[in-house]
């Protein structure tokens, strides 16, 4: 899986009141080129994270839209309404079934599920991750 790429899994770890289906996708962080890791979101994660991103064009725009798919960036919430979170972290992914690519505000509660996901389903990471040998040419 290419960092930056993001598809839909069957949860082979499912438990009662789990999805079904998760959306993986392999990220890194920006600062750290080599670190790389694997994200598993809700399709109700995703659905807020679209329309965080259309509530926040201002933030978007601060951005390096060149930037390669897949890395995490902290950005400030520029016009942050009461209660809402002073920094986001944003990335752009080309999802699975769709031609251009699409930035995503995660908070880091957000973040921090996808990653608790990820520790609690390790059959599915595994089963859709690429080897090693793919992963040089990424």
């Amino acid at each position: 899986m290419r960092v930056g790429h993001m598809k839909q899994v069957e949860n082979l770890d499912l438990t009662f009141g789990a999805d079904p289906r998760y959306w993986m996708v392999k990220v890194q962080m920006d600062f750290a080129a080599d670190n790389e890791e694997y994200l598993l979101f809700t399709d109700s994660e995703l659905r807020l994270t679209r329309y965080r991103v259309s509530r926040n064009r201002e933030d978007i725009a601060l951005l390096d839209l060149n930037k390669k798919n897949g890395v995490l960036t902290r950005i400030k919430n520029k016009d942050a309404l009461f209660g809402a979170d002073e920094v986001y972290v944003a990335f752009s992914a080309q999802v699975q079934g769709q031609q251009a690519r699409e930035w995503l505000l995660l908070t880091e509660s957000t973040l921090d599920a996808a990653r608790d996901r990820v520790k609690r389903c390790p059959r599915t990471v595994e089963a859709n991750k690429t080897g090693w040998v793919a992963d040089l040419f990424d």
